[in-house]
């Protein structure tokens, strides 16, 4: 079972479908691309049109158009940065594509403060990750320091 909604694996179909837009899928672009294919938990369906996705280009605007959650059009945005700049070469293509779909729907949604959010959620969560690692061995050492007694 997916935890990817439709509309992050629409997404993340954009994100692949920049990767072509310069008509070259990079050593590093497919590295990027395989290395989400890993981690992100898709569906075998969602992972099976992600893979042909990297072997065949797809419309980028035909993908974006197909978001509709307002958090997945901030993530293309940096996910798309993320790509494009993995092979230290942002294609003009690739860059001219990213700016004229954030132009089209900067209107829809304010994507500025989305992606501050996203940025600040992110950020946040790894506080807490560091903040329980920090927890769990303050309290390991409480207990080998006093036997278990509290």
């Amino acid at each position: 079972m997916s935890n990817v909604s439709e509309s992050r694996f629409n997404m993340w179909r954009a994100v692949f479908a920049m990767a072509h837009a310069d008509n070259v899928v990079t050593v590093q672009e497919r590295a990027f691309m395989e290395n989400y294919l890993k981690q992100v938990p898709f569906s075998p369906r969602q992972a099976e049109a992600l893979r042909q996705d990297m072997e065949e280009a797809q419309d980028v605007n035909e993908m974006f158009a197909q978001i509709v959650e307002p958090e997945d059009y901030a993530a293309f945005f940096q996910f798309a940065r993320e790509l494009v700049w993995s092979d230290g070469d942002m294609a003009a293509q690739e860059e001219a594509i990213k700016e004229r779909l954030k132009a089209e729907y900067m209107d829809k949604f304010d994507l500025k403060r989305l992606e501050r959010e996203l940025a600040q959620s992110r950020a946040g969560a790894q506080e807490e990750r560091e903040a329980d690692k920090t927890d769990g061995v303050v309290s390991f050492l409480k207990k080998m320091i006093t036997g278990g007694r509290k």
